[in-house]
Parts: C-alpha cells; sequence; structure tokens
C-alpha cells in the first residue's frame, strides 16, 4: 500500500487488478513509463534526457550550497460527515516539521543509515515554508480516477494558488483501489517544450499541479491511524520527491533499469514487495555496479525513494539532490521568486506587519479586521510566539529569536492569513 504517481488512472486499474492482491505496494508509476515507452520508441531516450538535463542544470548551477526555499500551500478537504479528516493544525505543522529534516537531512533517524552509503547521501538545502492552510468541508467523495476534482472549488475540492509560485498540497481521503490503498500522488515537473509528444508527464493542467497525500497518513503525530501502516510523515516526503523530478530508486523495473541518479544502488523491485522490507542483508541486484562505477552494495531501503517501512527511509543521495535542485532551477524555478504575502484573505483584511523587515526587534501588526489569533513560526515550522485577544497595532517582540525569516499567520473568523517576516 503505497504512492501512486501517474496521469492515466486506467493504467492503475489495471496494474492493481493484476498485483495488489499479491503484494501491499500499488503504484501505477512504474507501470506507466513501461506503457509510455511501449507506444513511443523514443520515450525512453527521452525520458532519460530528461534527468540529465536536470542534472546538468544541477551541476551547472551558480547557487550550489544556497538554501532553496520552497512556499507550500496545504489544502484540508474533509468531508462533511468525516471531521477525523479536518486535521488539526498541529499536524500540518508536523509534517512541515517531516519535510524539512527529510531535505535538509536533519533527521534524528539519520544515524540508521548503514555505513556503506555514508559517502554518497547528502543535505539536500531544500527547505520549505508554511505559506498557507486552506480547509475545505465537503460534501463530495473523490473515488477512483476523480481525485483531481478534490482541487477545484467547482467539483467540491480547493482551488489551487497559483501551481508556478507555491508547491500545493491537499490532504483528504484517497480512493481504495481492488484491494489496496491509494496513499499519495504527485505530478513530476514537465518535460521541456522541445521533446517529442507524448513525453510530457505534467500535470494536465496547471490548476491541478501539485502533491496528493491520504489525510490518515499525514504527518507523524497523526491521530488517525490505517490499520498497521507504520505513517511518519515520509509518504509526503515520497511524494514531494516525484513533484521535483525523482524517480523510484530501483529504476522502476528489474536489474539493469536505472533511476537517473547514478550513486543509487541498482535492485531488481521495491521493498515493499518483500516480507522483510529493511533486511540489512538484501541484495538483489549482485554484481551490478552504479553507473558512476561504486561497487556492488546492498539494496538502498533507506533511501525515500524506496517503499520500505517508512521508519527506515532516512536520506536521498547527492545525485539525487543534483536532479532535485536543477528542477527547481529549470521548469519549476518560479517556486523560488520571493513571495512576501501568503493568503488571498490577506488583502481583505488589509492584514501586514510594520516594519518589515524588523530592525529593533519589535514589529507591529495591522488588519481592517481584528484577528482572534497571532502565531508566529520559524522556518521548519516551529512556534515561536503566540498570542490571543490581538488588538490593531499590537507589538510583537523577536527578542532573543535568531535572525532570519519567519511566517506571521493571524487567524480570523472566516480564515487565516500569512506573511513572511525578516529579522534582521
Amino acid at each position: 500500500m503505497k504512492k501512486i504517481t501517474t496521469l492515466l488512472p486506467i493504467l492503475c486499474l489495471l496494474f492493481s487488478t493484476l498485483y495488489a492482491q499479491e503484494q501491499r505496494t500499488i503504484c501505477g508509476y512504474d507501470y506507466l513509463i513501461e506503457t509510455m515507452a511501449d507506444q513511443d520508441p523514443n520515450f525512453m531516450e527521452a525520458y532519460q534526457k530528461h534527468f540529465e538535463e536536470f542534472k546538468a542544470i544541477g551541476e551547472n548551477s551558480n547557487q550550489r550550497g544556497t538554501v532553496l526555499t520552497i512556499p507550500v500551500v496545504f489544502h484540508i478537504v474533509w468531508h462533511t460527515n468525516r471531521p477525523e479528516e479536518n486535521l488539526d493544525d498541529s499536524v500540518v505543522l508536523d509534517q512541515l516539521r517531516v519535510l524539512n529534516e527529510a531535505y535538509r537531512f536533519t533527521n534524528e533517524d539519520k544515524v540508521n543509515l548503514r555505513d556503506t552509503f555514508n559517502t554518497i547521501v547528502d543535505d539536500a538545502m531544500i527547505e520549505f515554508t508554511l505559506a498557507g492552510v486552506v480547509r475545505k468541508e465537503t460534501a463530495m467523495n473523490f473515488g477512483f480516477g476523480q481525485t483531481d476534482n478534490a482541487k477545484k472549488e467547482a467539483t467540491g475540492g480547493s482551488d489551487a494558488w497559483d501551481t508556478k509560485r507555491y508547491l500545493n498540497i491537499w490532504v483528504f481521503k484517497l480512493p481504495s483501489l481492488l484491494g489496496g490503498q491509494l496513499l499519495g500522488m504527485a505530478y513530476p515537473p514537465p518535460f521541456l517544450p522541445n521533446w517529442p509528444f507524448p513525453t510530457n508527464l505534467g500535470a494536465p493542467s496547471a490548476a491541478v499541479d501539485g502533491v496528493i497525500i491520504d489525510f490518515r497518513v499525514f504527518g507523524s503525530n497523526n491521530p488517525n491511524s490505517f490499520g498497521s501502516y507504520d505513517a511518519q510523515g515520509r509518504t509526503t516526503v515520497h511524494e514531494v520527491g516525484h513533484y521535483l523530478g525523482l524517480r523510484h530508486i530501483w529504476g522502476d523495473g528489474v536489474c539493469g533499469a536505472d533511476d537517473g541518479a547514478k550513486d543509487t544502488p541498482r535492485a531488481n523491485q521495491n521493498s515493499n514487495n518483500f516480507a522483510n522490507p529493511c533486511n540489512p542483508d538484501r541484495n538483489t541486484c549482485h554484481n551490478e555496479p552504479t553507473a558512476d562505477g561504486l561497487p556492488d552494495r546492498p539494496d538502498m531501503w533507506e533511501n525515500y525513494m524506496d517503499y520500505s517501512t517508512e521508519s527506515c527511509q532516512v536520506a536521498l543521495t547527492k545525485d539525487q539532490i543534483t536532479i532535485m535542485r536543477g528542477a527547481l532551477e529549470g521548469p519549476r524555478a518560479l517556486l523560488l521568486t520571493p513571495i512576501t504575502t501568503s493568503l488571498n484573505i490577506a488583502k481583505s483584511k488589509n492584514f501586514g506587519v510594520h516594519p518589515n523587515p524588523v530592525f529593533n526587534n519589535i514589529a507591529r501588526i495591522y488588519a481592517s479586521d481584528t484577528p482572534n489569533s497571532i502565531e508566529v513560526f520559524d522556518l521548519v515550522g516551529k512556534s515561536v510566539y503566540y498570542s490571543e485577544q490581538v488588538v490593531n497595532g499590537q507589538e510583537i517582540n523577536f527578542d532573543g529569536m535568531h535572525k532570519g525569516i519567519y511566517l506571521i499567520m493571524a487567524t480570523f473568523d472566516d480564515g487565516k492569513a500569512t506573511q513572511k517576516i525578516i529579522l534582521k
């Protein structure tokens, strides 16, 4: 029971019909690749060129050593008869923490990485900042082939913020698929315009670009459960990897298939196909050195792009990082465009903070309507200030806080507004 990244629902239906009864993992991504290759003899060549293009951008980047920050909007789409789907802000912030720890390689369990992989993993220097939380109550269910409806107000969902400038993540109840469960899906970056049809695997329209996650596997402190599934918030980490251009670590094929990252060891299938998905002795592709000449190594179930138990996943490799950073400076470059005011409601409330940047540790909030509360978060989602019974012009004292970027969230009766603020 794992993630699906595919644009063709009928393919997933066929895939799950054939295999779901034999294994927990359901994923149409690898099946999609095979099908596209059958339809277009130029597909695999263009597909590999896609990753090489990303890597070339990343390798030649003038932003090497620079932290790249992605603004994230979480859409909590919950059914009116299932209030448990309306996840608390604490779960949202915990998921943001998990994302940041994974992509900055600050997760405490990275010590579980086996020594053979120590030289190939690294800090991606990619961070995620909270741009907004949108809550949408709906009477609609989003069944198989209808998940994109959750991304549109007209079909009972929540409209995306500008998908070129924000990573939109929709969280709702995803459908079951013939004995299995869809846990997540992401559209990868669109292929470059000079590549032949049908090699564009990006979203069918900009309005639905982004990531979807089942509400039961979102965050690591989620009060909901999905049977015995080991939810640690890393389904979202995996899907964001697809969103930034990564493929599954086993190359969506058997030994000899390549995921486009030269330093990831070959494997003949995903780890969830085995009774012990985190077996330290498993090496399914003996005598298959990596493309960069590294020696034969065991299957890397510690990688976020495998299907191993989430508590086993702890790292990304340097080449995977190069691919993602290349995507962020290529087709997803607008995500890095600075954005000051995050929520649309901020305009209607005239919500703001002055001065910005803050030079003397004191800022004042202002709004046409008085907020119910004010909360300040750092870039990893940690709350550093909270106040209720807010008055217009109220001071926020940043004394003792580190210089950098913070997010101020104001809660009103009809929504939330956020704004970034820089502490000098």
